[in-house]
């Protein structure tokens, strides 16, 4: 019997019990398979639609939609439009003419320019002035001149177009004030058409001509200080913030850095992820210590970094200057300073918190800490093959969430331009399809990402 007992002792620590189950243990030596056989076929068969759905974004997507704006025709900038003779490859950028015709309202209508007007129509005379404008938010633009005035017939001759950006004429060009005869020069200058001046040097942003803010024209002869227009360039920039646009620049964005999102975040913090286990062999007290330092640091400076945008501390020009003009981007924290205040409450509870904690933890728990991390980088020396427990996850998400973006953004560019009916502008709409593809998509984001999880573990 002492014999016996002492042969399945030793059965018992060749093939201990994996504790999988308390009514269903599974002994190391048995061979270990996926049981659930169903969610597999289902698992199998929701990518599969999956990878239709893909198959469908590369067939009816099209990148250049995140790319460019359109005009008011509907024509994309930067394409060739072979079925209206137009040819926009060249002109890339879309700017906002603001049609005020009728002295009641304002119509908002979109052209291709080949760049972006990075001058105003009072850098080259002084018969008007941005005072003259002034009455722009109430839609009553009126100037007191006159053709019968030889000096005025001398200026108008002498005003470039590129101070106007026009209307599209037959051949679709909009750079021709110089063409127009004087009672529609006239007319251009209070905005009603067919060109229109540039009252705000604009610049490209993701393709789209945006006002900058409005400084002193050298035309001005007197010394007085140039009045701003920010009712006109806000509207300009809040129409071109709109909903639509913005998805839009936010999915071109991340359109155009993929390369580098997943060179720099996929690429390097793998490499760099060596290179911590490296050091962490060889520092593992220093890199631990450093770490909490590091982390107090930073909750310490976002703390006093919500109180500078509370305004508890003055404001100092922290992301203060913005190339880009709109007024509550002029100074971000005007508009939120509640926030940061409420933001700079629950910073200084939580870097308390921590500070607290780092305090208590120091002397023993760290110094624990430090002696399993370097028993684990030891391990890794004897068992490189260990780095591929978390390596594998970390690609297989890293490709599920490329695919997710391309997808989503492939999607995003399949919608269809349809013509708005109040305010005669093209927009983009997606068919109930398109949509319930963006959800699908999704949910493969957040299923699989949970999948892979269970997987690894």
């Amino acid at each position: 019997m002492a014999g016996s007992d002492g042969e399945n002792d030793a059965r018992t620590l060749e093939a201990p019990l994996v504790p999988t189950s308390e009514y269903n243990p599974i002994r190391s030596d048995e061979q270990r398979q996926s049981r659930d056989v169903l969610f597999a076929l289902i698992f199998v068969g929701f990518w599969a639609f999956e990878f239709y759905i893909g198959y469908q974004a590369f067939t009816l997507g099209n990148p250049d939609r995140l790319l460019y704006g359109t005009d008011y025709d509907g024509l994309r900038c930067g394409q060739k439009h072979p079925q209206s003779g137009v040819d926009f490859s060249s002109r890339k950028q879309a700017y906002f003419l603001l049609d005020n015709r009728d002295g009641n309202d304002i119509y908002e209508r979109r052209v291709c320019v080949d760049g972006c007007p990075s001058k105003t129509v009072f850098d080259f005379t002084d018969l008007v002035t941005p005072s003259n404008y002034s009455g722009w938010a109430d839609r009553s633009i009126s100037l007191n001149i006159s053709c019968e005035d030889e000096h005025v017939q001398e200026v108008l001759d002498a005003l470039p177009s590129r101070a106007f950006v026009c209307e599209y004429n037959p051949k679709h060009e909009c750079n021709y004030f110089d063409q127009l005869r004087c009672p529609d020069k006239v007319e251009s200058l209070e905005f009603k058409g067919p060109c229109y001046p540039v009252l705000a040097p604009t610049s490209g942003l993701l393709n789209w001509c945006i006002p900058s803010e409005i400084s002193k024209s050298s035309a001005q002869a007197d010394n007085s200080p140039a009045p701003e227009l920010p009712d006109f360039v806000s509207f300009v920039f809040h129409r071109s913030a709109s909903a639509s646009n913005t998805a839009r620049r936010y999915i071109s964005d991340v359109w155009k850095t993929l390369p580098v999102t997943l060179c720099c975040g996929l690429l390097l913090s793998a490499l760099l992820s060596l290179v911590w286990v490296y050091f962490l062999r060889r520092f593992s007290g220093m890199l631990l210590y450093g770490t909490v330092l590091f982390i107090n640091c930073i909750s310490i400076g976002g703390t006093i970094f919500c109180y500078v945008k509370a305004g508890f501390l003055g404001h100092l020009a922290l992301g203060s200057h913005v190339d880009i003009y709109d007024p509550s981007a002029k100074n971000p924290s005007g508009s939120d300073e509640k926030v940061f205040e409420y933001a700079a409450y629950v910073m200084t509870a939580v870097s308390a918190v921590i500070l607290v904690c780092s305090i208590l933890m120091l002397r023993k728990t760290v110094a624990v800490t430090v002696g399993c991390l370097e028993a684990a980088a030891n391990a890794l020396v004897l068992m490189p093959s260990i780095l591929l427990v978390p390596l594998v996850p970390f690609l297989l998400t890293a490709a599920l969430v490329a695919w997710f973006i391309v997808i989503s953004a492939l999607l995003w560019s399949a919608g269809h331009i349809v013509k708005d009916s109040d305010d005669d502008t093209y927009t983009t709409e997606w068919n109930n399809t398109i949509k319930l593809y963006e959800i699908y998509n999704a949910f493969a984001l957040i299923w699989t990402h949970f999948f892979i999880r269970g997987y690894s573990n």
